[in-house]
């Protein structure tokens, strides 16, 4: 005769661990990543707030801002049911809404505020790339960002004058982006994504090196291009050195290179280093190193930042199979969230 036996489930210790350490309501989609990826790894990182506090802060008039063709409204972008109409934002009398960068950015409404803050939403395997951990490590190739430049002005090599030195400066945008990422301790998928994101396929007047005023000068990552009026203008006056003609981070800025290279450094530095060391992190600054710098210090006021830029990254790692490699996402965890994830308003 023989004896029944009954099998005794293998478990993965490290990954119970780290499920252990996460709400109810984020178990069930980690537990989907991890059967699909079982050599990702997910962090929870408390940020010891309060969920409706934290929203608040964010939604502070200008803080968050999203695209709209207002007053085109539902057809195209957002729809203006995503505008907020907080005082500041929106004018009643008049029923106009503010702008508060470029033509038609304006401030986010909170529900949409709390949808991209709700981590809940992007635990699945397109959207989890915004928790990726930026730093960097030998195993990144230059494959990866070879991929990601694909499609862009970016996709193979440069060349222009040096203005610095009147020499001819040429070489490959991958290759600046990987001596970028080595040298400045960051992961160069995120250098890659970050520009794609910052100055668009085709590039813009920052990276043209033709802007009238500012001839010979690059500024890939749009650093000191804040919100507002003559905004390129700004942050290629910041790559060029600024009014003091500041030399750190290899500034100024006078070849693709240089800024590719010195942005990086400015980025690893300022950010990486202080605990903004996820997408999610630099747009949501939840748990810095310095709490002063709390809900502040936030390197963009596109609230879809994280989420846009992260799948750029994710359609990298897919096109070229690396998806089941060994990966860190930091996922950031509030006190009393509501039961139910955060919704975006009805679109109208």
């Amino acid at each position: 005769n023989t004896e029944d036996k009954q099998e005794t489930p293998v478990v993965d210790i490290d990954f119970e661990t780290q499920l252990a350490a996460f709400p109810e309501s984020y178990k069930a989609n980690i537990n989907a990543l991890h059967a699909s990826y079982p050599n990702w790894n997910f962090i929870a990182v408390n940020t010891n707030l309060d969920w409706a506090t934290a929203v608040a802060a964010e939604s502070v008039v200008g803080k968050n801002t999203i695209q709209s063709n207002y007053p085109s409204g539902i057809a195209s972008l957002a729809p203006l049911s995503y505008l907020s109409k907080a005082e500041g934002a929106y004018d009643i009398t008049t029923n106009t809404y503010k702008v508060f960068d470029g033509s038609n950015w304006y401030s986010a409404a909170p529900e949409v505020i709390a949808y991209y803050m709700d981590p809940r939403n992007f635990l699945n395997d397109t959207d989890i790339f915004q928790f990726e951990a930026l730093s960097y490590n030998e195993s990144q190739s230059s494959t990866v960002v070879e991929s990601i430049l694909k499609n862009t002005f970016m996709n193979g090599d440069y060349s222009v004058i040096d203005s610095a030195t009147g020499l001819v400066a040429a070489g490959s945008y991958v290759q600046a982006f990987m001596d970028a990422g080595k040298t400045s301790g960051s992961n160069p998928y995120f250098l890659a994504a970050r520009c794609k994101q910052e100055v668009g396929i085709n590039g813009s007047s920052s990276t043209s090196g033709v802007y009238t005023g500012y001839e010979g000068i690059y500024n890939f990552y749009n650093i000191g291009a804040s919100d507002g009026a003559n905004a390129v203008a700004k942050g290629l006056l910041w790559a060029k050195g600024g009014d003091s003609n500041a030399t750190n981070y290899g500034r100024p800025w006078t070849t693709p290179y240089k800024s590719i290279t010195g942005g990086a450094s400015y980025i690893a530095k300022n950010y990486i280093s202080i605990g903004q060391d996820t997408l999610y992190f630099q747009k949501f600054n939840v748990h810095p190193t310095d709490a002063t710098r709390m809900y502040n210090h936030q390197y963009m006021t596109n609230v879809q930042a994280p989420f846009a830029e992260g799948r750029t990254t994710r359609n990298a790692y897919s096109a070229i199979g690396v998806l089941s490699d060994t990966m860190i996402f930091y996922i950031p965890v509030y006190n009393n969230m509501p039961d139910a994830v955060s919704a975006l308003p009805a679109a109208q």
